[in-house]
């Protein structure tokens, strides 16, 4: 994932690294908050956009333990704030 310092503040940008710590982090934050009953299977796809810390636009995979549902999430991190669920809603292709 590149860091702030390689972005244009503002320009969205295409996450190459799906399965980093952070990325992990962030999509299970989306899940727990936007569902009662689902776990993280995998980021499908996202992008981050550089504001006062970060927005991320995520794709994701997730199960109840019964079927697979995909999930579009828009994700707030702002400095010194605790992170924000903007959007989450069924991603419906």
């Amino acid at each position: 994932m590149a860091t702030p310092s390689t972005q244009i503040i503002g320009g969205w940008h295409v996450i190459k690294d799906l399965s980093s710590p952070t990325l992990t982090e962030v999509a299970i934050f989306a899940i727990e908050k936007g569902t009662t009953d689902s776990k993280l299977e995998k980021v499908l796809h996202g992008q981050n956009q550089v504001i006062d810390g970060f927005q991320y636009l995520l794709v994701l995979s997730a199960t109840n333990g019964k079927e697979s549902k995909k999930y579009l999430a828009i994700v707030l991190q702002e400095v010194g704030k605790e992170s924000e669920l903007i959007f989450f809603a069924p991603y419906l292709t």
